[in-house]
């Protein structure tokens, strides 16, 4: 194995993307997460578009400066009528100082038109 591939195998990857449960209420939530397998300082978190109503002032700017662990998500919930699609950009450090920056789409209507059984 090529240093370069040891580095990209152990390296963070911290991904937003959108979670769905559907109990007693249908709920949605923003989740960040890091998918690596080593902790990641959170540099940066910029939001393109607009959040929904519970997110937009704040803009998860709480996370910046913190570590996420590898596995660790961190999640909020959001307006279940927001499907708008929200884009950003994400600054991360790994332990050894490599910064690592990434825009991402979170597309917030994808279980839109998803049926949910009934009990």
């Amino acid at each position: 194995m090529t240093e370069k591939s040891i580095v990209s195998a152990n390296r963070p990857y911290v991904v937003f993307y959108i979670e769905t449960l559907d109990t007693v209420y249908f709920e949605k939530y923003i989740v960040i997460k890091n998918f690596g397998k080593s902790a990641a300082k959170i540099l940066d978190l910029t939001f393109i578009s607009k959040l929904d109503e519970k997110n937009d002032l704040n803009r998860l700017r709480s996370l910046v400066g913190g570590i996420i662990a590898p596995n660790q998500k961190f999640t909020t919930s959001m307006d279940t009528n927001f499907n708008e699609t929200i884009t950003g950009k994400i600054k991360y450090q790994d332990l050894d100082g490599a910064i690592y920056e990434e825009e991402f789409k979170i597309k917030t209507d994808m279980c839109h038109q998803i049926c949910y059984g009934k009990k």
